[in-house]
């Protein structure tokens, strides 16, 4: 996920926490949701973010 978040940190010119804080990560990995809605729960990751990481994160998620 590390890598994924510098990737599309870097496409936009922005830090990397400025996509997901590392305590999100942390979070992600430890939760391993597979569904949309238990990406809800994630604290910090709003509404903006939701829309436009969701799908890359669960990928990631499902495969690791």
């Amino acid at each position: 996920m590390r890598a994924w978040r510098s990737k599309i940190a870097k496409a936009n010119s922005v830090p990397d926490y400025v996509i997901l804080h590392h305590s999100m990560l942390a979070e992600l990995a430890r939760s391993r949701p597979v569904f949309h809605e238990a990406l809800r729960n994630i604290v910090g990751l709003g509404a903006s973010k939701f829309k436009c990481v969701t799908d890359a994160l669960l990928k990631i998620i499902s495969t690791a």
